[in-house]
Formats: C-alpha cells, structure tokens, sequence
C-alpha cells in the first residue's frame, strides 16, 4: 500500500507532471494501469504499511476506512477531527469507479477545503493523510464506511463502525470493539486491484516490460534539473493552468466518454490538494539550515533534490535519512521552480514558491 501524499497528493505531482496534451487512450486497460500508477506512486508518499496492522514509529497508529458515499461535509468534520495527527492518522479509500479517478480527487479536495473553512483562517493549512489500498478492506471484511481501526494500549487493534469523531471512535473501539457508534455509508468503490487484474488479462506484458527497460536505461531517467542558488529572499505565485492542445477522452463501455475538449484550459489544483514540497541541492551544506526549518513547519513535504547523488558517491537520500525525488524537468515546468532552496506551498489554486538566500 502506498500512502498518497494526499491525494492531495500526491494526485498533485502527478496531474503537475502530467503533459498538456494527452493522447486520446482507446484501450481500457492501458487507462485503468496508468490511473493505478498514478495514485500507488511513490511520487504521492511514502510507503505505509497496514497490513498486516503493524504501529512503527512512523506508521499510522488509527486507520479510517471512507467511501464516496459518505456526505462531503462529514468526511471534513472527519479530517478536522484529525487536525494535528496527519502523520499517526491513515484515511483509506477503497478505490475508485474506473475510469472515473478524477471524482475521488476532487471529492477529497471539496472534503479539505471544507475542512479548513471549518477551522478557521487562525488554523494551519490541513494536509489528511490519504491512501487507495483495496487490500485492507478485503482483510478485515469492510463494507461500510467509516470504520476506525486502531491500535489500542494493550497493543491490540480493533475496531469501531460508524460516524464520530476520531478520539470517540477510538475510545469506543478499545473499550467496546465492533459496535456501531453511528451513521455508516455502503463503500461504493469497487476493489481496483480486482478490476485491474481482470483487465490486465489482455495487455501484451511482453511489450510493457520492454518499454520500462527502454526507458530505465535512458539517460534521463536519474537525470535531474540542475538549478543554480537563490541570491535573494522572493515569493511569488504561479499559476498552473494549461491549455489543451487536443480533445482528451477516456474509455466507457465499447465507445468512449469526452473528459476535455481541445482549447480548454484546465488547472489541477482546482480538483486536488497539493503537499508542500522543496526543492534543493543537497550538495550546498549552506541549504541544510534552512531545509530543515522547512521540514519542522510541513514534516509531510515532498523532498525533490537537484542532484539525487552527491560528488562523495553518496545519496541525497542517505545525507537527510529521509526519502527524496528528483526534480525532473516536466516538474520543474510546470511548478516553475528556478532556484533552490525553494518551499512550495499550495495557496488556493496556485503555487507559492518562497526562495531563502542561503550563504
């Protein structure tokens, strides 16, 4: 299971990174892959197992499964709930109605938004943790949503069904497992894993396996966008609209379904939540001070380096014990990011870019 950088998430890097124009796709399963692809990449989050349900220092410590079908402005009372626990609180989706992803996306980002209004301007941006994982919910037999799993103090995990708040859930989970403490909602997602593997039944892997060796062993496939450091403190916004240069459909049924025409311009961050993410060049020890005073203000940032592998033979990833990505050029686009070290936060439904002048 890979926890998204929020679908914000995570879905963020991926819609950021994704071309202006899009082939028109006429075969389902192809469609249904990338979508996988998309949502369980590692370019949304850090892997987060809970399954089997194992609490670690940086796992989750309560699991909450949702569904679609429960009302936007509860889902967000839900992830106010988890206001201050993003990093020990996993929401779980089931999936998505295929080739419809687009609708988990900005089901959660309405269910964010209302969430921040909820709190106040007084409040810190909320970033919920989000995941799709199918699996979770075929092992523990969930149907309905919200169900809370969490791990109790005598170190067992159980359960609780239906809607409250997150510490009543867990509270009655620990001291009366499996009772129904409120309103439950039919998870409507069907299980992906499933529909892909059924799918996948007519793709020619054979190809599919040559093509990612093709462009594994492309040059710029480790290649990073160098960028030279920021001379000057500077923020600035970004808008990342674009322009399609063709119509854009996706497979429904035996024909196909229009999702945008040629000419229309679409922006991303209208349908999804974005995690904070920095860009640097681990090799300027001078960008560390202030790399670090990032991290402590947004602990969940996506961490993108200029350079994945230092002069010394060393990872960037090895130097911060932390997991990063290389800033390719497709990203670099679209954020518009041309200095380091460089924060970039989601401010509505554009980019702010803040550059700090590291000596």
């Amino acid at each position: 299971m890979i926890r998204l950088e929020t679908l914000a998430c995570a879905v963020g890097l991926a819609l950021l990174n994704a071309p202006a124009s899009a082939q028109p796709e006429n075969n389902a399963v192809a469609a249904t892959k990338r979508e996988a692809e998309a949502i369980l990449s590692p370019s949304f989050s850090a892997a987060a197992s809970v399954a089997p349900m194992v609490a670690t220092p940086k796992g989750p410590k309560t699991v909450i499964f949702i569904s679609t079908s429960i009302p936007t402005d509860r889902l967000a009372r839900l992830f106010e709930s988890a206001r201050g626990r993003e990093m020990d609180t996993l929401f779980l989706l089931r999936g998505w109605i295929p080739p419809k992803l687009e609708t988990v996306i900005s089901y959660v980002a309405k269910a964010t938004q209302r969430a921040n209004e909820i709190a106040g301007l007084d409040q810190p941006a909320l970033t919920p943790n989000i995941a799709i994982d199918p699996t979770p919910f075929k092992t523990y037999d969930v149907t309905v949503a919200p169900v809370t799993l969490t791990q109790c103090p005598s170190g067992a995990w159980q359960r609780s069904v239906g809607e409250m708040g997150i510490e009543g859930a867990e509270r009655s989970a620990c001291e009366q497992p499996g009772q129904v403490i409120g309103q439950t909602f039919t998870v409507l997602e069907p299980n992906i894993l499933d529909v892909i593997e059924e799918r996948s039944k007519t793709l020619d892997w054979d190809a599919i396996v040559e093509g990612v060796g093709k462009r594994a062993n492309a040059a710029e496939f480790v290649k990073a966008v160098p960028l030279p450091y920021a001379q000057d403190r500077s923020v600035r916004l970004v808008d990342t609209t674009v322009a399609l240069t063709q119509d854009v459909v996706a497979p429904q049924g035996s024909g196909s379904v229009l999702l945008a025409r040629q000419g229309q311009r679409i922006n991303p961050l209208t349908y999804m939540t974005l995690r904070p993410m920095i860009v640097w060049n681990p090799e300027r020890k001078s960008e560390r001070a202030t790399v670090t005073s990032w991290l402590k203000r947004y602990p969940a940032a996506i961490i993108m380096v200029t350079t994945p592998y230092l002069s010394d033979g060393s990872s960037a990833a090895e130097k911060m014990s932390i997991e990063t990505y290389p800033l390719f050029a497709e990203i670099a686009a679209r954020t518009q990011v041309s200095h380091t070290p460089t924060l970039i936060l989601q401010v509505g439904d554009k980019l702010q870019l803040s550059t700090e002048r590291s000596e």
